[in-house]
């Protein structure tokens, strides 16, 4: 397991501003889904005429309207928050596929001719 994430580490050192953006991505999401919660249960307290607003005295029409702005505005950001995760996710699996796929070329070609004559094509 150790040498595993080891690899890992090490196959995602040359990308760390993906890595970066990545954990921004998932952790924006994260928070749009907490922000979600708290705007649904604002608004459910809106239209049952439970408290105030927000903590502050407004119309209660205004408060629903502006509860019902935010809850689409966090929508709209988790579902882009989504969207880069997922793309910075593919570009991260082709940077390790890549790296991975140069490694094994490397070794490959740095075997002696001797070594590749006496195998075959499948047994490489």
């Amino acid at each position: 397991m150790k040498r595993q994430l080891s690899m890992l580490i090490r196959l995602l050192r040359p990308h760390p501003v993906l890595v970066v953006r990545f954990t921004v991505a998932s952790l924006g999401r994260a928070a749009m889904t907490a922000a979600s919660i708290f705007l649904i249960r604002e608004f459910l307290a809106g239209v049952l005429g439970q408290g105030r607003a927000f903590g502050v005295s407004i119309s209660p029409e205004s408060a629903l309207w502006i509860t019902v702005a935010l809850l689409l505005l966090v929508s709209l950001s988790a579902g882009a928050f989504n969207y880069d995760s997922q793309v910075t996710q593919q570009k991260i699996v082709k940077a390790i596929e890549l790296s991975t796929m140069e490694r094994m070329i490397r070794h490959l070609l740095g075997l002696s001719v001797g070594f590749i004559d006496r195998r075959t094509h499948g047994d490489l």
